[in-house]
């Protein structure tokens, strides 16, 4: 009873397993916040689409996003899929979320306006939709790897946390030099339109 009471304190999973845990909330934070700081700039400056209608194409994706972002959790309990309750979303999501991503930032500048701002919107929909199932998924293996052990709960939770933190630093340091990086062709062509507009 004392030897199993103080595996229990110890903690069952390995720093391994506790850190693979904490390297996908990264990655994922990482993939969501190009999205959140590139796609405005790229719609408006790629793709030419007038900062109005991209201002409210993304406010009705967010619109659509919160209602399934709130059903998102009660979907996954109830569905029972393949290859267990949380992993499938896991399976299945991540390629919904790289097709979301290609959609986001497909260059379709020479496509009448309609298909800019749809598949736009379709990239958008689809990567933030499916990053509401995937994260509930699996924010909610913390329970099912920890199976009742507290210290590994919050091992998980401190190291996921540990690591959005590092996923944020690293966006707040190369948002700025990417986007220059990456629209300084765009730019130049814009201004090229406007002079010789004048």
């Amino acid at each position: 009873m004392a030897k199993q009471a103080m595996q229990a304190e110890k903690g069952a999973l390995s720093n391994k397993q506790v850190n693979i845990y904490g390297a996908y909330l990264m990655f994922s934070s990482l993939a969501a916040m190009v999205q959140m700081t590139y796609l405005t700039i790229f719609m408006t400056d790629t793709l030419m689409i007038s900062a109005g209608v991209v201002a409210t194409t993304l406010l009705i994706a967010r619109a659509i996003d919160l209602v399934i972002g709130i059903l998102s959790g009660g979907i996954i309990e109830k569905a029972h899929l393949k290859w267990g309750r949380y992993r499938s979303w896991l399976l299945i999501g991540r390629w919904f979320i790289i097709f979301g991503i290609v959609c986001s930032f497909f260059d379709t500048s020479s496509w009448p306006i309609g298909f800019r701002v749809g598949v736009a919107f379709v990239g958008y929909i689809l990567l933030n939709v499916t990053f509401s199932f995937v994260t509930n998924a699996y924010y909610a293996l913390a329970p099912c790897l920890a199976k009742g052990n507290m210290t590994d709960r919050f091992r998980l939770s401190a190291r996921g946390a540990q690591f959005m933190c590092v996923a944020m630093l690293i966006t707040s340091a190369l948002t700025v030099p990417l986007v220059t990086a990456l629209t300084p062709v765009h730019s130049a062509s814009l201004l090229h339109r406007i002079n010789t507009l004048e």
